[in-house]
């Protein structure tokens, strides 16, 4: 029988969690699609164990109530080759055609944060990681697609509080552009007829002699990024507002806006008019903010000051960086001066490495 089965097949199989013959990895014909268990997880391999692209989690504790007694997915959604593309093409649309709750993440980024920069470790040991992990939150995916009766935007809701209702169709229609990092299949006349965007994860270890962690897996832009936290949280929304700084939060309820962020950085307000000018050409050109030399945030303008005592960056002008999209927050001929936050997080990694 083993000999029989496509990638397709193994594929549906491993969605619908079905298998016939009994221990140890269930395979294609070929070989390059797989599957394996244990106590803990189901693991979906395209050409080989370094590159899983889903796993099942089984074990009731590590899973939010809200999904409990159902099939559950979490899909890896890094790029690696044309071939393992299609691989997870056909396990998206398997997923969507059984109607199986699933979450789109980087599980290298987010196994190489857990183990603090050692993400040889899911090669190892690839299933028993999700013995001491525990999904305890999830958000909403963003799906657009075409169907039969015309074109509909679809968002999945992945929330404990929405559970009853797995996602709702809500009419509209195919946008012409998408936020960053949404995942497109085109028609052979080059028209998209299905694009997707992840939402954010929330994941606690299980309490161990280390004590518990906690982290926030999600896309930033167009890059998968993973940040422990430095604060326990209950949901992803609790997550995110635990990154920002004490400074930031003040500026947010005092003025009743948003600070600026790029990346692991916010931005506030600090001097304008005169007074920023004044420190406008006293600053460094292509100032980089403190951090990872490889992984540089850069200002066109900016220093290290003191304020209150503190040392503090200050920028001004447009913010860059290789993973993001530029931050443009002030003009030369009207320079604003801001003062940069890091945010809380006690690490962080992304796709492209250290944030």
């Amino acid at each position: 029988m083993a000999a029989k089965r496509t990638n397709k097949e193994v594929i549906e199989a491993f969605v619908l969690a079905k298998r016939q013959d009994g221990e140890g990895p269930f395979q294609s014909r070929t070989g390059n699609v797989f599957w394996e268990s244990n106590d803990n997880a189901d693991c979906l391999y395209s050409y080989g164990r370094h590159f899983p692209i889903a796993v099942r989690m089984r074990n009731p504790h590590t899973i939010p109530r809200c999904v409990q007694g159902q099939d559950f997915v979490i899909v890896n959604g890094e790029n690696f080759s044309p071939t393992t593309t299609r691989h997870q093409l056909d396990l998206h649309q398997s997923l969507h055609t059984n109607r199986v709750t699933n979450i789109t993440t980087s599980l290298t980024v987010l196994i190489d944060c857990f183990e603090e920069g050692n993400p040889d470790s899911w090669e190892e040991e690839p299933l028993d990681i999700f013995s001491v992990l525990r999904l305890v939150n999830f958000t909403k995916e963003q799906i657009w697609r075409v169907e039969d009766n015309g074109i509909s935007f679809v968002t999945k809701i992945r929330r404990e509080k929405d559970h009853e209702a797995p996602f709702d169709l809500v009419p509209g229609e195919m946008p012409s552009t998408f936020p960053p990092g949404t995942t497109m299949r085109k028609d052979k006349n080059g028209r998209v007829y299905y694009a997707h965007r992840p939402g954010f994860s929330l994941w606690r270890t299980m309490d161990t002699t280390d004590g518990i962690r906690t982290f926030l897996a999600g896309m930033d832009d167009s890059v998968y990024f993973v940040a422990e936290l430095s604060k326990k949280s209950r949901n992803v929304e609790q997550a995110i507002e635990s990154l920002k700084p004490l400074s930031v939060k003040r500026y947010e309820t005092k003025y009743k806006k948003q600070a600026h962020r790029q990346g692991e950085w916010f931005f506030v307000p600090f001097a304008e008019g005169e007074k920023a000018k004044k420190m406008y050409s006293d600053l460094i050109s292509r100032f980089p903010l403190p951090g990872y030399s490889r992984n540089t945030h850069t200002a066109t303008r900016g220093d290290i000051i003191f304020v209150k005592g503190r040392e503090t960056p200050v920028v001004a002008g447009a913010i860059s960086h290789p993973e993001h999209r530029s931050l443009r927050l002030s003009f030369s001929k009207d320079p604003v001066i801001f003062k940069a936050f890091k945010n809380t997080a006690i690490r962080s990694r992304s796709l492209e490495g250290v944030d």
